[in-house]
């Protein structure tokens, strides 16, 4: 074979230019394998969350919201989101006021639920259980308090069980309504990334049931997306409550523009900072510099291989060989050399990604899912041909034009 006797004829030279592309291969695959990584990471993160608000926010920062969502319509909704996951409503308690005994307690940041709003947002349970079937069908006055609450509220006692009377709203005089009991039935853990990322952390959930003929239904709606469907879902929502609930705002007198918003329960964008990870981008760079050596290894050894071989080259098109043979060949050489290459080099990065993410691993790659990715080192083989193919076609058609006279000339 050609390429076994071009191997031969510059032995040291061709295994040098082979070493360059096989590394390059190396580092290449390295760091695409640690970008898909990340990548991947990011799409199995935790699915997006939103809330779809019934209402306006105004230029001046004035807002008002409508209470039409109820636990019926939201059917209809998921029927027509295909991208969103699941949904909830949820309606906030307006620092509501407690008594237990003859003291009060005023929660700054207390919710009405449904029974669906836990499951979604990954709430755990301490002790108890959520609202039930039966307790929903029978409307009965139950709610879920954090442990923080539990404990400033009962000490040492076990809530689960204990009455706590949700005093009437001063802001509202005697619509208010009496005073109610509400029966514990469980504790939570708060949520300590909420904490930490300074956001409103519910210590106190009733549910949507309970907030009473005068609130009406809920103005908001806790919605899951898939992991990468978040933009998807929040157009299949505004367009679905529009549909479901423009006829009642319209009749409401609401004006363009002024029905539904969404509100984020985190700026965080899909495609994260995550991705652009240091180690990540060293491996990238070391890979991109590598490929580029390899490249220009290539190069120049084809330059110097269609000079050495000038008079085999006249030979071959002497006994009828056109141009474009003699060049397809000499590229196909060149491209099958710079693709085993490349392949090589895959298949090292396979072997040793293990020992990188090993013991070496905890201290340097902690922050990268360096995984064996077989799309990273099919793309790099790839690549790897392609350049060789790319890179030797100019030589090779220059060499391709040798005077075949001055080629068999001796001497």
């Amino acid at each position: 074979m050609n390429v076994l006797r071009r191997l031969r004829r510059h032995p040291l030279r061709n295994a040098l230019t082979l070493l360059q592309i096989g590394l390059g291969a190396l580092a290449a695959t390295l760091a695409l394998s640690a970008y898909l990584g990340a990548y991947n990471r990011q799409l199995q993160a935790e699915p997006e969350r939103f809330d779809l608000v019934a209402g306006y926010v105004e230029e001046d920062g004035s807002s008002g919201t409508w209470g039409v969502m109820d636990s019926e319509s939201t059917v209809g909704l998921l029927a027509l989101t295909p991208d969103v996951k699941a949904v909830s409503l949820y309606a906030s308690a307006w620092n509501p006021t407690f008594s237990v005994g003859e003291k009060l307690y005023q929660f700054q940041t207390a919710a009405y639920v449904d029974k669906a709003y836990f499951d979604m947002n990954d709430v755990a349970l301490s002790r108890g259980t959520v609202f039930s079937e039966r307790e929903a069908a029978n409307a009965e006055d139950v709610l879920l308090l954090s442990d923080e609450a539990a404990s400033v509220m009962f000490g040492d006692a076990d809530p689960l069980g204990q009455d706590i009377i949700l005093q009437p709203d001063a802001n509202f005089g005697d619509e208010a309504g009496p005073a109610r009991a509400f029966r514990v039935i469980g504790t939570f853990a708060v949520n300590e990334a909420s904490k930490a990322q300074n956001q409103e952390t519910e210590h106190l959930f009733m549910p949507i049931w309970s907030q009473g003929e005068m609130f009406g239904n809920s103005d908001t709606l806790s919605v899951l997306a898939g992991p990468g469907q978040g933009e998807a879902a929040r157009e299949q929502i505004l367009s679905a409550a529009r549909q479901t609930y423009g006829e009642i705002l319209s009749d409401w007198g609401t004006e363009e523009g002024q029905d539904f918003y969404i509100r984020e329960m985190n700026e965080r964008s899909f495609i994260s900072a995550d991705l652009i990870d240091p180690t990540v981008v060293m491996f990238g760079l070391f890979g991109a510099v590598a490929l580029v050596v390899a490249a220009i290894g290539i190069f120049s050894v084809t330059v110097v291989e269609a000079v050495e071989r000038e008079r085999d080259l006249g030979v071959r098109r002497a006994l009828g060989a056109t141009r474009a043979q003699v060049t397809g060949e000499a590229v196909l050489e060149t491209a099958l050399l710079a693709g085993l290459s490349g392949l090589a080099g895959a298949a090292l990065a396979a072997a040793i990604i293990p020992v990188l993410t090993g013991q070496v691993g905890h201290s340097l790659f902690w922050s990268v899912d360096l995984r064996w990715q077989p799309t990273a080192a099919f793309g790099v083989t790839a690549l790897s041909f392609a350049l060789g193919a790319l890179l030797s076609a100019f030589p090779s058609w220059q060499a391709a034009r040798v005077c075949i006279t001055k080629a068999l000339k001796v001497g």
